[in-house]
């Protein structure tokens, strides 16, 4: 399961179980990422989609999303929280 944690604790899914979730090919999904119509991020050369702006913009298309996507009905959780060193937060 792709799922990762960005900035506020929002969720992110991979294309591939948005795919999933709502029906739309994972090229159109990509293609949404970059001219800025859902939130997305690119992640390793992948593209992970807002969850909750995806389920926005797939509904404002007619578009049920399902729960078959282990995304849409796992509960998300941090597992691990990384801070950097404090030298580097210091203005040199």
């Amino acid at each position: 399961m792709s799922i990762i944690l960005g900035e506020k604790g929002k969720a992110y899914i991979s294309t591939r179980e948005a795919r999933t979730a709502t029906g739309f090919s994972q090229d159109y999904l990509a293609r949404l990422c970059k001219s800025g119509k859902i939130e997305g991020v690119l992640f390793n050369g992948s593209w992970y989609l807002e969850r909750i702006a995806l389920e926005q913009f797939a509904h404002a298309q007619g578009r049920t999303v399902t729960n078959d996507s282990p995304a849409a009905i796992l509960p998300i959780q941090p597992i691990l929280t990384i801070r950097p060193p404090a030298d580097l937060l210091t203005a040199a």
